[in-house]
C-alpha cells in the first residue's frame, strides 16, 4: 500500500451557527484502503463527507486529495476531483421520476460522452456487481430499502471511481440486509483493488466487517485511529462503552 495518502484532513475546524461541529479533525487514507469512520448520531461524520467533497469549507485547516489543497479551491476548480470521487448518500438519493437504467446512467451521460450501447453495457456490469437482476426498468418506489441501496451503489460505481464516499450505507436496513450490504462493499473494494473506500456510520458490526483502519470521531475529534483488531482491545471508556452498545 502507498505511503502518499490519497486523502489528507490536516486540523479541520467546522461549525454551523456557533456550533462547534469539528475541532481540529485530522486523518489520513491511503489508495486502496478501507477507512471507517464511526461514532454516535451528531458527531459530525456526514459534515466529514461534505468538507471531503468540498461542497462546505471549514473554519480552519486543509483538505488534501491527490496531494492538493481543495480548501482554497473555487467550484469549477474542485469539479474534476469531485468527478474522481463516487458517492453513496444515507438515503439513497435516486431519482423518483426515473428508472432503475436511467438513474445508473445518469452520471455517464452528465460527465462522459460515450455512445448508449456502451453506457447500456456499463450500467448492466454494475448491477451485476451488486447483485441486481430484472430491475431495470422499475421505479425506485417499486424497490425494498436494500435493493434501494444496492442501485445507489450500483450507480456510484459506474462511473469506475477512484474513491468512493459511504454516509451510513447500512442505515434503515434490517440486519441481514445491513450485511450483504457489507458483503458488496468488500465485493467492490476486492474488485477494483485501486478502489479507496471511506465509509461514515454508527454500526460498529459493518465498521468491523468491513475495515481496513477505523476513526472514531468523538466530542469533535478524532479520538482514535487504528486496525479493527486495536479498536477492539482499546482501554477507553468511551471507545469500550461504543463498541458494547452503551452508547448515550
Amino acid at each position: 500500500m502507498s505511503r502518499e495518502p490519497v486523502i489528507k484532513v490536516v486540523d479541520v475546524y467546522k461549525s454551523f451557527l456557533r456550533q462547534k461541529v469539528l475541532e481540529g479533525v485530522s486523518f489520513e487514507v491511503y489508495p486502496g484502503e478501507t477507512f471507517t469512520i464511526i461514532g454516535g448520531s451528531g458527531q459530525g461524520k456526514s459534515v466529514l463527507l461534505k468538507l471531503l467533497l468540498g461542497l462546505i469549507k471549514p473554519e480552519k485547516g486543509s483538505i488534501f486529495l491527490w496531494g492538493k489543497d481543495i480548501v482554497p479551491l473555487d467550484e469549477d476548480e474542485i469539479l474534476p476531483m469531485r468527478k474522481r470521487i463516487g458517492m453513496v448518500f444515507q438515503a439513497s438519493a435516486l431519482f423518483d421520476s426515473l428508472t432503475v437504467y436511467e438513474n445508473i446512467a445518469f452520471p455517464l451521460r452528465e460527465h462522459t460522452n460515450l455512445e448508449e450501447p456502451v453506457i447500456e453495457k456499463r450500467v448492466k456490469e454494475a448491477l451485476e456487481l451488486v447483485d441486481l437482476r430484472g430491475v431495470l426498468q422499475k421505479l425506485p418506489s417499486e424497490l425494498s430499502g436494500g435493493m434501494k441501496k444496492r442501485v445507489a451503489l450500483a450507480r456510484a460505481i459506474v462511473l469506475e471511481p477512484e474513491v468512493i464516499l459511504y454516509d451510513e450505507p447500512t442505515s434503515g436496513l434490517d440486519p441481514l440486509t445491513a450485511r450483504r450490504i457489507g458483503e458488496l462493499i468488500m465485493r467492490i473494494s476486492q474488485k477494483t483493488e485501486s478502489t479507496t473506500s471511506v465509509i461514515v456510520t454508527h454500526d460498529i458490526e459493518l465498521a468491523f466487517h468491513v475495515s481496513d483502519r477505523i476513526g472514531m470521531l468523538h466530542d469533535r475529534r478524532i479520538i482514535f485511529t487504528g486496525k479493527p483488531e486495536e479498536l477492539r482491545s482499546h482501554e477507553s471508556l468511551v471507545i469500550r462503552e461504543f463498541i458494547s452498545g452503551e452508547w448515550h
